[in-house]
């Protein structure tokens, strides 16, 4: 490890990383809106006087479906709030090295 001299103080830099899987749901509800219908007529009206009345069905409606596969984008970014612990510090040891072993037991790094 390289020591860098920090306000006269020996100091050797870490970096600790861990990765994680983050999950955002998404719920995609899809609707539609119907612009103005666009009438044709198709030919001269028809005009019948024999009283027979109307063909069909009284109240009733006609009915057809149209589909249209879309794509949605959901434009999303990703965080992450960062919470960091109490530093420990073990001042009983006259040897200096680096084999000591850290007694984290107890300790509470929840976020």
């Amino acid at each position: 490890m390289a020591e860098n001299d920090f306000n006269n103080q020996r100091v050797c830099p870490a970096v600790g990383s861990q990765e994680v899987n983050i999950c955002l749901p998404v719920m995609i509800s899809p609707f539609s809106v119907a612009g103005p219908a666009k009438i044709e007529c198709c030919g001269a009206p028809v005009i019948d006087h024999s009283g027979r009345g109307c063909c069909g069905k009284a109240g009733a409606t006609c009915q057809f479906t149209i589909s249209q596969k879309i794509k949605v984008d959901v434009p999303v970014e990703f965080g992450a709030n960062v919470k960091v612990g109490e530093t420990f510090v073990d001042c009983g040891k006259t040897d200096v090295g680096c084999g000591c072993k850290d007694d984290y037991r107890g300790y509470d790094m929840s976020l």
